[in-house]
């Protein structure tokens, strides 16, 4: 029910899932989306690593000085 607040709180797991499950299973299945999602988190991972290492030079510039 949509009235007055009463909607369920979380989605139905016994069938989020399986959709979820199935919508990787669809973009892993074609090489341009898997090729295009491998990039993606290989360049996250990436600048997430640079920030990590330019913060702990910053970081150990500071102490030093």
């Amino acid at each position: 029910m949509l009235l007055y607040g009463l909607e369920p709180r979380d989605p139905r797991k016994d069938v989020a899932t399986p959709m979820l499950r199935f919508k990787l299973k669809y973009l892993l299945n074609n090489k341009q989306n898997r090729l295009i999602l491998m990039l993606t988190v290989s360049v996250s991972l990436l600048i997430i690593g640079i920030g990590l290492f330019s913060y702990r030079e910053y970081r150990m510039r500071w102490i030093r000085s």
